[in-house]
C-alpha cells in the first residue's frame, strides 16, 4: 500500500465559524476567514474565498453575494461549506500539481454536535476531496495544542472561545468527562459591540467594522494594564443618515460586552459543578486554560480568575492552538484510536476497537480502489503505451539494438550513481573519525594555553605543561547530543558524557564547527544535561572581532537563529556582517569561539548602547557531534572572585 499513500497528503483542519486553518508537513499554511463569494447566477462559480471575499463582505451588488458557510461553530450552508473547503485545499498547493493528491483530512468538531452536524462535516470533506476523513473535538484538539499530556489520569479543564461556540470541558485520560457549550462567543462579541453603538451613540456599523473595534480596543473589564488608545469609528448616523465618526474607548466595549462574558462565567462554574471531585482537584492545583480567538480579549484572564478564584492560563497562541493539536492528533492517530474523543469517518470508535484488522483491510482495499478511480486516465495511458512499446521493440531489430544499448548506458550510469549513494551511508564512520581527529587538534589549539610566568621561581607545578613552556588552561572533550530542543523558550540537549568522563558543572559546551552552544548545568554518570543558548535564562560574554568591545549574548525567546547582543557602547563603530566571539571575561568559554554574525542594528535610547541581533554561527536544529571545554582554572577563579566581593562588602561596613 506505500504505492498508494505516496498519493496521499495529511491535512489538518480547524474549521471555525470566523477562521479556518490548515496544517500541512507541521506548518499553518491557510490561515483565512470562513467567508465565500459566489456568483449569484452560477451558484457553483466561486468569485472570492478568505480575505479577497472578506474585503467584498457587506460591499456587494446584486450579482455578488458573500457567504458564511458556519454559524455556531457547524455547518449552515453545505454547498457554500463544500466550495470554500475545496478553494482552501488548493491554496496548500498553489501550482497545479500533475498528480493531485488525494487527502486524509482531520477536522476539528465543536464537543456539543449531533450526529446530523457531523455528517454534514464528513460529506463536505469527502466533496473536498478527502479520501479519509478523521474527526476530533475542539477542547481535545484545543489541549493537544496547548502541550497538555491528555492520557494522563489527570483532570484539565480547557476553554476554547471561537466565533459561534465556547466550549468548557473537562479532560482526562484522552476522553471528555464533562463538557458545558454555548453559544456565546466571538460573533457575538461582534453583534454586541455593533448593538452599543447603534443605542448608545445611534451609530450604525457593519461586521467589519464591529470586528476591528474587537480587535483593537477590545476588552473584558473596565480597569487593565496597558490600555489601548480610543480607536475612531466610521458609521451612518441613525438620526440625520449622514455618516460621521466618534471616538470608542475600551471602557464602552467592556460595558458591551459584559453580559455576554457573565454568560460565559455562567457556564463555566456550571461545569466545575458537573466535575467530579477528584478532577476537580487536579483542576484546583493546575488552573483552568484558555484558547481560541476570544482568549486574545484584554482582561479576560483576570475577570475569569476573580470570579472564579482559580488560575488561569491563556495558551502561547491561542488562535493556532486548535489547529495544532489537530496536526498533532492526525499523526498519532494510532494512538488515540479508541478515544471517545476521536472518530473515523467508516466506523465508530467502538468498531475501531474490535475489529481493527478488519477495518484496516477494508481501507487498503478502498484506497486501491479510489487511487484506479483518481488516476484511471494516467493509468491507461501508461498501460497502452507499454503494450505500444513491447511491439516496436519485438518485432524491429533496428529499435531493439537501440533500446539495449541505450538500456546499458542507463545501467551504467544507475550503478554508478549507485555506488556514490552507498559512499554516502558511509561518511558517518568517516565523520566519527574526522571529528576524534578534530577533538585532538582542538585540544592543541594556542587558546588553550597560556604563558608560564617566570618572574617567580617555582617549587612544584602540578599543572599540565607542553615542551614550549606554557601550562595548559582548556581541556576539550568530544561528545554527541543525544536529546535536542529548540522551539520552547527554555532549551536543553542531552549529550552523552557524564561525570564518569570527567564532565562537571558550568563547563562550556561548543558544536564541531567551533562555535558557542551551551552550558554544562547538570551531570549524571554518563549523561549531561547542557542549558542552550537558546534558553531566555542564559548568556554569553561576548565581543565584537573588529573592536574589541564585549557586551552580554541572550536569547529573547523568539527566533532560534538569533540573539541579543547587549551593552555594547555608542561609541564603537558597528556594522551589519560584523564577527561576533566569546570574550576573555568568560569564566566557562576560552576566548575567540564564534557566536555569530550581526545582522540587525538598533540602539537602546534607555541606557544610550547598541541592541545587535546576532545571526547565531551554531546550527542549533541539527546539533550533532559537540565537545565540552573545560577551564582547568575555573575553581581559583570562582574562588577569587567570590573573596573579592565578601571584602568589598567588609570594606564598605568598616570605618576609614
Amino acid at each position: 500500500m506505500g504505492l498508494f499513500n505516496w498519493f496521499t497528503q495529511e491535512i489538518a483542519i480547524d474549521l471555525g465559524t470566523a477562521n479556518t486553518l490548515i496544517i500541512h508537513n507541521d506548518e499553518v499554511v491557510v490561515n483565512e476567514p470562513s467567508i465565500i463569494a459566489l456568483n449569484r447566477n452560477n451558484p457553483k462559480e466561486v468569485l472570492a474565498v478568505g480575505k479577497k471575499a472578506l474585503m467584498m463582505h457587506e460591499k456587494t451588488h446584486e450579482s455578488i453575494r458573500t457567504v458564511r458557510p458556519l454559524k455556531d461553530g457547524v455547518i449552515a450552508d453545505f454547498n457554500a461549506a463544500e466550495l470554500m473547503i475545496r478553494e482552501l485545499i488548493k491554496l496548500v498547493y498553489p501550482k497545479k500539481k500533475l498528480f493531485p493528491p488525494s487527502w486524509r483530512m482531520m477536522i476539528c468538531i465543536p464537543s456539543s454536535i449531533t450526529e446530523v452536524e457531523k455528517r454534514a462535516v464528513r460529506d463536505s470533506a469527502e466533496q473536498a476531496g478527502a479520501k479519509e476523513v478523521y474527526l476530533i473535538h475542539e477542547p481535545m484538539a484545543a489541549a493537544l495544542g496547548i502541550g497538555i499530556d491528555v492520557e494522563e489520569p489527570v483532570g484539565n479543564m480547557i476553554i476554547d472561545i471561537g466565533g459561534g461556540t465556547t466550549g468548557i470541558t473537562v479532560i482526562a485520560l484522552a476522553g471528555i468527562v464533562c463538557d458545558q457549550s454555548i453559544r456565546i462567543a466571538g460573533d457575538e462579541f461582534t453583534a454586541d459591540i455593533m448593538e452599543a453603538l447603534r443605542r448608545y451613540h445611534s451609530l450604525l456599523i457593519g461586521e467589519r467594522t464591529s470586528e476591528q473595534i474587537k480587535i483593537q480596543v477590545g476588552a473584558a473589564m473596565k480597569e487593565i494594564d496597558n490600555p489601548p488608545d480610543d480607536f475612531p469609528v466610521n458609521g451612518r448616523d441613525l438620526v440625520t443618515g449622514i455618516p460621521k465618526q466618534i471616538m470608542v474607548s475600551y471602557q464602552e466595549i467592556a460595558e458591551a460586552l459584559d453580559k455576554s462574558i457573565f454568560k460565559i462565567e455562567e457556564a463555566i462554574l456550571k461545569a466545575l459543578e458537573q466535575t467530579p471531585p477528584e478532577l476537580a482537584a487536579d483542576i484546583y492545583r493546575r488552573g483552568l486554560y484558555i484558547t481560541g480567538g476570544g482568549a486574545l480579549l484584554r482582561g479576560l484572564d483576570k475577570r475569569l480568575a476573580n470570579k472564579i478564584k482559580l488560575p488561569v492560563h491563556i495558551a502561547d497562541d491561542p488562535l493556532k492552538s486548535v489547529v495544532r493539536g489537530t496536526g498533532i492528533a492526525l499523526k498519532n492517530y494510532d494512538r488515540y484510536n479508541t478515544a471517545q474523543s476521536f472518530q473515523l469517518r467508516v466506523s465508530s470508535p467502538c468498531l475501531l476497537a474490535t475489529h481493527s484488522s478488519q477495518l484496516k483491510a477494508f481501507l487498503s482495499m478502498r484506497n486501491i480502489f479510489l487511487f484506479i478511480r483518481r488516476y484511471r486516465t494516467i493509468l491507461t495511458f501508461l498501460i497502452l503505451q507499454g503494450v505500444a512499446l513491447w511491439f516496436l521493440f519485438n518485432y524491429n531489430r533496428f529499435h531493439r539494438a537501440k533500446f539495449l544499448g541505450v538500456a546499458n548506458e542507463m545501467t551504467g550510469r544507475i550503478n554508478s550513481q549507485y555506488n556514490r549513494v552507498e559512499d554516502y551511508f558511509f561518511l558517518r564512520l568517516e565523520n566519527q573519525r574526522v571529528n576524534r581527529l578534530n577533538d585532538s587538534l582542538l585540544n592543541l589549539l594556542p587558546r588553550n594555553f597560556a604563558s608560564k610566568d617566570t618572574t617567580v621561581q617555582v617549587v612544584q607545578d602540578s599543572v599540565m605543561s607542553d615542551t614550549t613552556g606554557k601550562y595548559r588552561r582548556y581541556i576539550s572533550r568530544p561528545a554527541v547530543v543525544v536529546y535536542n530542543t529548540v522551539n520552547a523558550k527554555k532549551n536543553y540537549f542531552q549529550i552523552n558524557r557524564g561525570a564518569n568522563q570527567g564532565i562537571k558543572d558550568n563547563m562550556a559546551v561548543i558544536s564541531s564547527d567551533g562555535s558557542a552552544a551551551g552550558i554544562v548545568v547538570n551531570v549524571s554518570a554518563n549523561f549531561s544535561q547542557v542549558m542552550s543558548l537558546l534558553h531566555i535564562q542564559n548568556s554569553v560574554s561576548a565581543s565584537l572581532k573588529r573592536s574589541g568591545d564585549f557586551g552580554t549574548a541572550e536569547w529573547d525567546g523568539n527566533d532560534p537563529r538569533f540573539l541579543i547582543l547587549k551593552r555594547i557602547p555608542k561609541t564603537t563603530e558597528v556594522k551589519k556582517g560584523d564577527t561576533v566571539l566569546t570574550s576573555s571575561v568568560s569564566f566557562n568559554f576560552p576566548p575567540g569561539y564564534m557566536v555569530g554574525t550581526s545582522s540587525e542594528i538598533n540602539f537602546d535610547n534607555a541606557n544610550g548602547m547598541y541592541l545587535l541581533k546576532v545571526k547565531t554561527s551554531a546550527n542549533f536544529y541539527n546539533l550533532q557531534q559537540v565537545h565540552v571545554i573545560e577551564n582547568l582554572d575555573y575553581n581559583e577563579q570562582v574562588k577569587l572572585n567570590a573573596e573579592t566581593k565578601v571584602k568589598i562588602e567588609q570594606a564598605k561596613k568598616s570605618p576609614r
